[in-house]
């Protein structure tokens, strides 16, 4: 199980790139390819596979083989691992409902996201420099876990400032995929 767990995380980190330009080639609406449009799918792309990541990670820190990962992170395997898996697991099921639902799941999942994420990232710096831990699950998530969240509202804002209609699902579907007004 440790193996299929240890190959899901990169392999839909790989995806957060690869799903939604495969997307926007297929695209048929008729907003394929504006702006809005691409935004909307690299955003929610964005999010529901960084949830799905997150659950496997979770899924790491409590299946059989955790004591594998605490040693990869250069932990010795403790009760708190399985405390920051099912925070992992609950993040990411926050982010999956945030991309399928929208609306007013968007921000309490991304501050959720970006606190967990952030604060696991400024764990991970203060292990390797106060502790010289330099285990490969300590310092190769360092990236990840700054990254991701930070992405994640960077795509919101930029969607949020130019083409809020396109964070609600709840909008009408054409009003969804219209092009924004041009202005001269």
């Amino acid at each position: 199980m440790e193996e299929v767990v240890g190959l899901l995380t990169p392999v839909l980190f790989l995806m957060l790139f690869v799903a939604p330009a495969i997307h926007i080639f297929l695209d048929r609406s008729s907003a394929r390819r504006t702006r809005g449009r691409v935004l909307e799918l690299i955003f929610f792309w964005w999010i529901g596979l960084s949830g799905a990541q997150s659950v496997a990670a979770g899924l790491g820190h409590i299946l059989p083989g955790h004591e594998e990962i605490a040693e990869q992170i250069g932990f010795a395997q403790s009760p708190f691992q399985w405390e920051v898996g099912f925070a992992d697991i609950a993040v990411g099921v926050i982010l999956i409902l945030a991309a399928w639902k929208r609306g007013d799941y968007i921000v309490p999942a991304l501050v959720a996201f970006a606190v967990l994420y952030i604060g696991d990232a400024i764990g991970h710096i203060i292990q390797w420099v106060e502790h010289d831990n330099t285990e490969p699950y300590n310092i190769y998530v360092i990236p990840t876990d700054l990254g991701q969240p930070i992405i994640a509202i960077i795509l919101y804002l930029l969607l949020r400032r130019d083409h809020p209609e396109l964070l609600d699902r709840r909008a009408a579907p054409a009003a969804r995929h219209e092009p924004a007004a041009q202005t001269a």
